[in-house]
């Protein structure tokens, strides 16, 4: 399996990637996703940034992205965005599994104990300081 910890794949097909995307704001999904080569990893990859907005809107609604083999054949995944009170995104979290082991709807199962742990981390980033808040604080006199 491709995925391990700290390596990084592309945002449109996995489902940490898309976690992400889907609760960026408006005008910083554009530029993300104005970058993106969407290259066809498997039949499952979307391609193009029209089905991606759709798959990031439903994500957004949901408050959860799954990976259906988009990057990897066999490997899926649910996961979880880690957002800020004020829905800043920090990054996200997954639980990443084989089709041979199990498949998307064991792993939805799972939302109700990653979704605490994603909130939890959130809660314990909320008093980080950012740089791009650093500067604007200081520019303010704060």
């Amino acid at each position: 399996m491709y995925s391990q910890a700290g390596k990084v794949g592309p945002a449109y097909c996995t489902g940490v990637g898309k976690a992400m995307l889907a609760f960026l704001d408006v005008a910083e999904q554009d530029r993300v996703l104005s970058q993106q080569s969407y290259h066809r990893f498997t039949d499952g990859t979307l391609t193009d940034a029209a089905s991606l907005r759709a798959e990031l809107a439903e994500i957004a609604k949901r408050g959860y992205a799954f990976d259906r083999e988009e990057h990897e054949p066999g490997i899926i995944c649910v996961a979880m965005p880690i957002l800020t009170r004020r829905g800043r995104v920090l990054g996200a979290l997954s639980v990443t599994s084989s089709t041979a082991r199990t498949d998307l709807a064991a792993l939805e199962a799972l939302v109700p104990v990653i979704r605490p742990v994603s909130e939890r981390i959130a809660a314990e980033a909320e008093d980080w300081r950012f740089p791009d808040e650093a500067k604007q604080t200081m520019k303010m006199g704060a």
